[in-house]
């Protein structure tokens, strides 16, 4: 988590961080809220960046030093070498669309998800990516799954794949969406549960 990684040259502990943050800071913490009025013009960023700074101040950092790491947190955000994919995700996404599917992304993240993916390589594998950063809304919100439905061209079948069973699972069926809960031991509504994105081809192909 780039705020914890930048924390070292802030003075400040992981330790700290747990116990001092405030809470409910980033957006995703609060889905009941929209977020329009932060759209455009750097405003998301210039919310999350304080909330970065009130954190390292909350864990001591001086305020000099607070403001420095807040910013560099984003850097190190829109870094695509600060991030791994998975082992063999472009196979599996290249299979995928030989069913017939479409890859889309729906994340509750920055608006600027589509350029680091890019960095990556990953951007070329995916028929869009859709941020709450630049929509204005979280998940499990429906109005980011309308968003991105009709983006899509609201096809029959939708299949939401993500690991949080609220945001993902929950917001996935209340948009009608089959929901496939992946790297989460926790309960669920979802349609199918997999420890990793192995065996999610075979439940692709019987839908």
């Amino acid at each position: 988590m780039a705020l914890h990684d930048v924390a070292e040259n802030a003075g400040v502990t992981t330790e700290d961080i747990y116990e001092k943050r405030p809470k409910n800071g980033y957006p995703w913490d609060k889905p009941h809220v929209d977020y329009l009025h932060l759209l455009g013009q750097g405003l998301w960023w210039n919310s999350l960046t304080a909330y970065f700074e009130q954190t390292y101040l909350a864990c001591g950092a001086a305020p000099a030093v607070a403001r420095g790491a807040a910013v560099r947190v984003r850097e190190h955000m829109l870094d695509p070498e600060m991030y791994r994919e998975y082992p063999g995700v472009r196979d599996l996404l290249d299979l995928v669309r030989t069913l017939g599917y479409q890859n889309y992304i729906l994340s509750n993240n920055y608006p600027e998800l589509p350029k680091v993916m890019e960095g990556m390589g990953l951007a070329a594998y995916f028929d869009g990516i859709f941020t709450s950063g630049a929509i204005g809304y979280e998940k499990p919100r429906p109005e980011i799954f309308h968003y991105a439905k009709k983006a899509a061209g609201d096809p029959g079948l939708c299949v939401m794949v993500g690991d949080n069973p609220i945001a993902d699972i929950e917001g996935g069926r209340a948009a009608g969406m089959k929901t496939v809960l992946i790297h989460c031991k926790k309960p669920s509504n979802a349609d199918f549960v997999l420890d990793g994105f192995e065996g999610l081809y075979e439940i692709l192909k019987l839908l």
